[in-house]
């Protein structure tokens, strides 16, 4: 399992956006944060902005993987903010998300990787030439997939 909070700050100029109000912060009170919790080996939790987000995943094939989104808001929501949360969710996070789709590619990068000989000093974050922890790890670093998949292929036991 893995967990990563990162503190975020309001977008200074979202113009180049058609509707700015997907990266607008609403809810009082609460810091502005991002936290991720991954749940071996292929469950995500999210709340970014004002998302609430799971995501998960079937494998299907050793070349096919389904990918499930399941939104959620609080429970004494108003109609605004549960639209809000439904329109940032989908936009951020949901199969075409901003996010998503950056993620979406670094899912397939890692697949083709998996199957190629060599070591994995091209992912962000691992700085030994053999995927070794300590890593020093940032936001968005994907070092910490090199622990995980270490493990699950141990697991699973496939040889590298």
């Amino acid at each position: 399992h893995m967990g990563i909070e990162a503190n975020l700050k309001e977008l200074a100029n979202a113009s180049f956006l058609s509707d700015p109000s997907i990266v607008e912060f609403k809810q009082e009170n609460v810091p502005l944060t991002s936290i991720a919790m991954g749940l071996f080996p292929i469950t995500v939790i999210v709340k970014h902005l004002d998302v609430i987000n799971l995501r998960f995943a079937l494998p299907r094939s050793v070349d096919e993987t389904e990918v499930h989104y399941a939104y959620f808001c609080h429970q004494d929501d108003s109609e605004e903010m549960m639209t809000h949360r439904l329109r940032q969710s989908s936009n951020l996070l949901g199969p075409s998300g901003f996010i998503s789709l950056e993620d979406g590619s670094v899912f397939n990068r890692l697949h083709v990787g998996s199957n190629t000989f060599g070591d994995i000093m091209y992912q962000k974050g691992v700085d030994s030439l053999h995927g070794e922890p300590p890593y020093s790890l940032q936001q968005n670093d994907e070092a910490a997939n090199v622990v995980k998949w270490k493990h699950y292929t141990e697991l699973m036991g496939f040889a590298r």
